[in-house]
């Protein structure tokens, strides 16, 4: 179950960032602002309107903010996940540890068989018995 999550909370990550792109030979080295009246530098560039590049700066923004939230939700799940791998190994240790501790007389296993062979048997006598006496 918990590798189950662990598989869908890493499939759930958002993807990296796309690098960006190289650059196009003879375009402009920085943005310029156009406005009318104002010569437009002779370089490569694409004018884009202003609330389309506010969108788009929007939009990068909020995506960075995404990508940080759920980079911090996986890193809480894996150290939750470390946290109980450590847990289940000290768990197992110490059974490791108690079983090679007790002697064969002391294990509870053995416990639960002689009981249950011991049961048997007095059954059967009690069986036996009652059947002793109705016979005399």
């Amino acid at each position: 179950m918990i590798w189950w999550l662990v598989g869908v909370a890493l499939a759930l990550e958002p993807p990296e960032k796309p690098a960006p792109p190289a650059p196009v030979d003879g375009e402009c080295p920085e943005a310029y602002s156009v406005t009318p009246g104002r010569d437009v530098p002779e370089c490569a560039a694409v004018a884009l309107p202003l609330s389309v590049a506010a969108d788009l700066y929007a939009i990068e923004k909020w995506s960075e903010h995404l990508e940080a939230r759920y980079r911090i939700d996986t890193a809480q799940l894996e150290s939750k996940l470390e946290m109980e791998q450590w847990r289940t190994d000290q768990l197992q240790q110490m059974l490791d540890l108690e079983r090679q501790s007790q002697p064969v007389v002391q294990r509870p296993g053995v416990h639960v068989a002689v009981g249950l062979v011991g049961g048997v048997v007095v059954t059967v006598g009690a069986g036996w018995a009652l059947q002793q006496v109705d016979d005399d």
